[in-house]
C-alpha cells in the first residue's frame, strides 16, 4: 500500500475547513489543517502539498516563509475573487469554486511533481545549504 500524500490545509473559515479535510481524507490523502498563517508556520515540514483558501490574513508572508523554509511544498491557493490572491507565489491558483474533481486533479498532478526540473533546483539548494553551514 502506497503512504498517503500528506497535505497542509490552512483555511480561517472553519466550516469550509472541515468540509475540504473531509473530502481530501476520504480520497486518502493524510490531512494536517491550520486556522492561521502562524499556525501552518509552526506546523510540521514534509507536506506535498499546502493548500491555502483566500482570503487569508498574513497569506502572502506565509507564502514567502513556506517557499524559504520548505521549497520542495507545493502550493495551491484557492480564491473566490481576485483581491489580495497571490497570483505570482502560488504554484497554483483556483479561481471561484471548483469541482470537487477538479479540486483532487489538481492536488495529484501537484503531489506527483517530485521529479524533473524541481530536482535540479533542490540539489542547487541543497548545495548552497551546505556551504552556508560550512562558511
Amino acid at each position: 500500500m502506497r503512504p498517503k500524500k500528506k497535505i497542509l490545509l490552512i483555511d480561517e473559515n472553519e466550516a469550509r475547513q472541515s468540509v475540504l479535510a473531509f473530502v481530501l481524507a476520504t480520497h486518502g490523502f493524510a490531512v494536517c489543517c491550520a486556522s492561521s498563517a502562524a499556525e501552518a508556520i509552526t506546523a510540521s515540514a514534509d507536506f506535498e502539498v499546502a493548500l491555502l483558501a483566500w482570503p487569508l490574513s498574513g497569506g502572502s508572508e506565509l507564502l514567502r516563509k513556506l517557499r524559504s523554509q520548505h521549497p520542495f511544498t507545493r502550493t495551491l491557493a484557492l480564491a473566490e475573487d481576485a483581491k489580495g490572491c497571490p497570483t505570482v507565489s502560488a504554484d497554483v491558483v483556483l479561481w471561484g469554486h471548483p469541482s470537487t474533481f477538479e479540486l483532487l486533479e489538481r492536488i495529484n498532478v501537484l503531489a506527483a511533481r517530485k521529479r524533473g526540473p524541481r530536482k535540479a533546483q533542490a540539489i542547487e539548494h541543497m548545495l548552497a545549504l551546505a556551504e552556508r553551514r560550512v562558511a
